[in-house]
């Protein structure tokens, strides 16, 4: 009897790795395909991290990535091709769970990376968990382990999607069909695209005006709510449109979520979690909410676990581009608690740094031509920080002479910027 169950279990477990193996074999297949269209394009350069790789804060191609790109195409036409990978709110295990996609998919000669401010408030696909101590700790990581295989994964997946319950197909999405002028759509976009360019306070003037119009309109609270947390750094007034917005919209999740930030930021630990409750009751599927009522929520001002955490997503980050033979360069913002971290992390894994520490305030310019209004960098700001980028990059690329050809001021040794 014992021999048979040994067999049964030979059987499933090679079953396993066959499967396994196959969707490996497939996924490199798929990956390899993507990538072979963009060999050609010259050397790729690919930026990572959150909204200062984006480029909030500033117009429509005027990110650092844009302005890296035009650098580059002055000396050396045609030869580099900088990619915004940027996502606004990222973390650094966002960034982790998807580079050796990224990686694979693009095929660049040099990454990018600038990423750890908002790991303190954004928990999507964080890892704090895994650096808890005791039992949670091991839990954590075996569950990672698990995550690991690609078997699990689509189980996991079928799981969640039978415990959500699968959405009845509906009819094909029209075009979109711009909004009336006028109408309360057409004044949530003109204030999404003053929020987009980093002006915070012209988007909050303008969404106080549509609500006097439309009092009811759960999209206007919505972006109040968020302006007020992201742009202007008011969480107690981003809760109370958000809790507007609740009560019109019970079922948005992304209310949800921004509030649980709000709460979060605020030290409110009993409405914290019950934000997180009610997200978990509305998606439950969500790995998010689920990670968060298992784990429990740091404190917001839990700055050594944040410390660690952006240490050890970026280390692995640092690790995969080198597997994949692609060279690094770290990135700081010129603000405070992340800074510190990203730069010992490059000295530990003597990986290139471009320190935008004191970049700023060395300049000959007041500080404030570089910074919009909500914190982030303008034009002016993300073009000072490509050509810092651009001194320490061109020559890992063997373009241009060392200490690059941009003429913009090298960045003082000390001073950092308080702007979160």
């Amino acid at each position: 009897m014992s021999g048979r169950w040994g067999l049964v279990l030979a059987g499933c477990a090679a079953a396993l790795l066959a499967a396994e193996g196959a969707l490996w074999i497939g996924g490199r297949f798929v990956v390899s395909r993507g990538a072979a269209g963009a060999r050609d394009s010259g050397v790729r350069v690919l930026c990572l991290g959150d909204s200062f790789t984006f480029g909030l804060g500033a117009p429509p191609g005027r990110s650092y990535p844009d302005a890296l790109q035009r650098l580059f195409d002055a000396e050396a036409p045609g030869r580099v091709r900088v990619i915004n990978a940027g996502i606004p709110g990222a973390n650094t295990s966002m960034v982790l769970e998807s580079v050796e996609e990224n990686l694979s998919r693009i095929r660049p000669a040099a990454v990018l990376l600038l990423a750890g401010c908002n790991d303190n408030s954004n928990f999507k696909a964080s890892n704090y968990h895994l650096l808890l101590g005791g039992w949670a700790a091991r839990r954590a990581r075996l569950e990672a382990a698990v995550s690991r295989c690609r078997v699990c994964r689509l189980a996991i997946r079928a799981w969640r999607r039978w415990r959500s319950g699968a959405a009845p197909a509906g009819p094909r999405p029209s075009p979109e069909v711009p909004p009336a002028i006028g109408s309360a759509a057409w004044h949530l976009r003109a204030a999404r695209e003053l929020d987009q360019q980093g002006r915070g306070r012209e988007a909050l003037a303008a969404v106080r005006r549509a609500l006097t119009a439309f009092p009811a309109d759960a999209g206007l609270h919505a972006l109040a709510g968020h302006i007020l947390l992201h742009r202007l750094a008011d969480p107690a007034g981003a809760a109370a449109e958000l809790e507007r917005a609740r009560a019109l919209a019970p079922r948005d999740q992304g209310v949800l979520r921004s509030l649980f930030v709000a709460y979060h930021r605020l030290g409110d630990a009993d409405r914290t979690r019950e934000a997180v409750s009610a997200l978990a009751r509305l998606a439950p599927g969500d790995a998010e909410a689920a990670r968060l009522g298992r784990y429990g929520v740091p404190a917001y001002g839990d700055v050594a676990l944040f410390r660690r955490l952006v240490a050890y997503d970026l280390e692995r980050i640092v690790r995969a581009c080198r597997r994949a033979g692609v060279r690094v360069v770290l990135l700081t913002y010129n603000q405070d608690w992340p800074d510190e971290t990203i730069a010992r992390v490059a000295g530990e894994l003597q990986t290139p740094l471009a320190d935008n520490r004191g970049l700023f305030n060395g300049s000959p310019e007041p500080l404030q031509r570089y910074y919009a209004p909500d914190g982030h960098l303008n034009a002016d700001g993300y073009a000072l920080m490509a050509g810092n980028v651009h001194r320490v990059l061109a020559p890992l690329l063997g373009i241009g002479r060392p200490g690059g050809t941009s003429g913009l001021p090298s960045p003082a040794p000390s001073g950092r910027s308080a702007r979160q």
